[in-house]
């Protein structure tokens, strides 16, 4: 849904309570709840205390990062997390509280938005329509939309439901920016006639990620059972697998209501904990919990371990890229190959982040949410502490620091200016060998070589990539976070008299 990417030397200024709590987890194929033994608390003091950057810079010493601190770093008041082991989801954590500004402390039962985590879970709905026999992953979109034939011109016949999945229906991205909860939500069509749905390429032919596409798969699960897509969600997936703190339904029953912590955006809480969006495209309330358990549904099934709402042929479809050449699965994203591949998926609407990954050869993996709108960086750092507890690989990249000289490190200094948040300006410097940058007016942190043009600081999970002009002087940069999304910002450049005029505005790049 909405996304960008703040500098992530912003230092928090607010303080969390830190706290821990315990859950017994049922899992989700069994008749009845059973208890998962607690795992060592060692165990997890490794993890709070544990939290790694994406790059370990070998001349550098970084030490490991406390959640607590990352917490204030962030401006995230609570954090949820669960682990998958063994194909089950065998314990849980909170940290926190409900918001910045209360005192009310977070459980592995509270309520967080998913994002564009809420994909996976509207194809797992879709694959349990599809055991049931009332839907064909390979069936024209257009022929579950009799009652819409302006929808039906302009897919045609081409477009498939295995398409709106795995993002090959070749339509255009488009992003809701949410309603608040003192606004009207409008229905699926309404919001559908807002986004371009004619296909701009040949559907099944390459990945153009697109929200539209699982709004259009909204829109035909509706039609097709005549109900609305949050109950279609609850009736064919939350109830058989007992995920009693999920829903897509807005406004939430207040059970669940009750339960959602505030969504949080450059430290401030989002108007009515947190905006409402489309259902499939990223309107999912859940628990890490409950949305491990989906993940742990669809390893099982892939695994012919049995599942409640997913066939097996699907499952193994959700694990495995549509065609070659893409990381698309049906629902996922999907990294590395062999043995050590695995499945995943981030989300951010305002106020919140969410990560999930899924390792099917070893039965693990692992979900954590967020309240931050900066929070997927946070997101990472704790999986990267699992990684390291649990021996998964490929999380951590080592890189060797370049010495670049100070006449090559002149050439990136100057001030560079985001778009969003409205005004704020990086400015490097290069001293005594080094090359410096300052966040707005915050202090200073360094920006360590790691390519001709390509730097990262100790202790962060940023990347900064540099563009040139003809003569080497940079004219902007690419900020990142590997495994993320990117933003360009570009140079501001001084008017006589030594003040900035507006930069030329910089463009946002998605790596979903």
């Amino acid at each position: 849904m909405d996304r960008h990417i703040l500098p992530p030397w912003i230092p928090g200024t607010f303080a969390v309570v830190l706290t821990l709590s315990a859950q017994a987890l049922p899992t989700a194929a069994s008749e009845e709840p059973t208890s998962a033994e607690a795992p060592e608390e060692a165990r997890v003091t490794r993890i709070e205390q544990g939290l790694l950057p994406a790059v370990h810079l070998r001349d550098h010493k970084a030490g490991a990062m406390s959640l607590h601190d990352r917490l204030d770093h962030y401006r995230a008041s609570a954090l949820s997390l669960a682990v998958i082991d063994d194909l089950e989801v065998t314990w849980a954590r909170a940290w926190g509280t409900v918001a910045l500004d209360r005192e009310e402390q977070v459980t592995p039962e509270s309520l967080f938005q998913a994002g564009s985590v809420s994909k996976p879970v509207a194809a797992l709905v879709t694959a349990a329509l599809v055991r049931k026999g009332e839907l064909t992953l390979d069936q024209p979109v257009a022929s579950l939309l009799d009652a819409r034939p302006e929808v039906r011109a302009a897919l045609g016949d081409r477009v498939l439901l295995r398409h709106l999945l795995a993002h090959t229906a070749g339509l255009p991205p488009y992003s809701w920016r949410g309603w608040y909860r003192d606004e009207e939500l409008p229905s699926t069509a309404e919001m559908l006639s807002e986004a371009e749905i004619a296909p701009t390429r040949p559907p099944g032919e390459a990945v153009l990620y697109s929200n539209t596409g699982y709004l259009l798969l909204q829109l035909a699960i509706e039609d097709a059972t005549g109900r609305p897509f949050a109950r279609v969600a609850g009736d064919e997936l939350f109830s058989p697998l007992r995920l009693e703190r999920s829903s897509f339904a807005e406004p939430l029953p207040k059970r669940l209501w009750d339960s959602a912590v505030w969504g949080h955006y450059q430290g401030e809480p989002i108007r009515g904990k947190g905006r409402m969006y489309p259902a499939a495209p990223g309107g999912l309330w859940t628990t890490a919990p409950d949305l491990a358990r989906v993940l742990a549904e669809i390893l099982r099934a892939a695994a012919d371990r049995g599942s409640a709402v997913v066939p097996a042929g699907i499952a193994r479809a959700m694990l495995t890229p549509t065609s070659s050449g893409t990381d698309r699965t049906l629902g996922w994203s999907l990294e590395w190959e062999g043995e050590e591949a695995r499945i995943l998926g981030a989300g951010r609407v305002a106020g919140f982040t969410a990560y999930a990954v899924g390792f099917p050869a070893r039965g693990q993996g692992l979900v954590v949410m967020s309240n931050s709108h900066g929070g997927h960086a946070l997101n990472l750092e704790v999986a990267r502490a699992v990684a390291a507890e649990y021996g998964w690989p490929g999380f951590l990249v080592e890189r060797d620091v370049v010495h670049l000289s100070e006449e090559e490190l002149g050439r990136f200094e100057g001030r560079f200016k985001y778009e969003v948040p409205a005004g704020l300006t990086i400015t490097f410097t290069a001293r005594d060998g080094k090359l410096y940058g300052r966040t707005g007016d915050n202090p200073e942190w360094e920006a360590v070589p790691i390519g001709e043009r390509e730097f990262t600081t100790p202790g962060s999970d940023a990347v900064i990539r540099f563009e040139v002009d003809g003569t080497g002087r940079a004219t902007g940069f690419r900020i990142g976070i590997p495994g993320g999304s990117w933003t360009e910002v570009s140079r501001v450049e001084p008017e006589a008299g030594g003040e900035a005029d507006g930069a030329s505005s910089p463009r946002r790049s998605q790596a979903h």
